[in-house]
């Protein structure tokens, strides 16, 4: 019984923590996709972030890209990652890294993950942002969203919890497998 409350709880602050400033739309994940998997991209350490676009004129591309991946460090389900513009560590065993474009540039689908450098268009201060979660240049997961509010930079709350929900709505506490076979979340079929 305590098993149960203590899962409908987390449940429920992950839903507080995936509202985050915006509405999120178009998740889609591909059947690599598990929240399981979470744990071993943990393991390899900081997962590399590739940031395109910058809604902030006068915010140089570096430190906007710094605020990022500190705004997305651990705000995934499961185990927290810690997200990083660093190259990635030679000890990596896989190639697990985000990408996230700002702007209105709509690339999506599994393009986002093979993207080199996107044109987009700055969005303005209400930002709109597409983020996919990719081994190689294969998607694992993707999402778009608009944000509610306008920010005045990338350490103002409301950015940051944009970006918070962004990630969280990115990497869910959902499984694909077990989606298809039509099992209930938490239930292994």
């Amino acid at each position: 019984m305590i098993r149960i409350l203590a899962g409908v709880f987390f449940l429920a602050l992950v839903g507080c923590v995936a509202g985050g400033g915006g509405s999120y739309y178009a998740f889609q994940m591909t059947a690599l996709y598990s929240w399981r998997q979470l744990g071993y991209v943990q393991s390899q350490g900081p997962v590399p972030l590739v940031v395109h676009g910058n809604p902030f004129a006068g915010v140089p591309a570096e430190p906007f890209a710094r605020n990022v991946a500190a705004a997305m460090t651990g705000a995934n389900a499961g185990p927290p990652l810690r997200f990083t513009i660093d190259p990635p560590a030679p000890t990596r065993q896989a190639n697990y890294y985000v990408v996230v474009v700002f702007g209105s540039g709509w690339v999506g689908g599994s393009d986002l993950c093979q993207v080199k450098r996107p044109e987009v268009q700055p969005s303005g201060p209400k930002v709109h942002a597409e983020a996919a979660f990719c081994i190689d240049e294969r998607r694992i997961s993707e999402i778009k969203g608009d944000m509610a509010a306008e920010a005045s930079g990338p350490d103002d709350p409301n950015f940051i919890g944009f970006m918070r929900g962004l990630t969280a709505n990115l990497m869910p506490l959902r499984d694909a497998v077990n989606e298809q076979r039509r099992c209930p979340p938490g239930i292994l079929c």
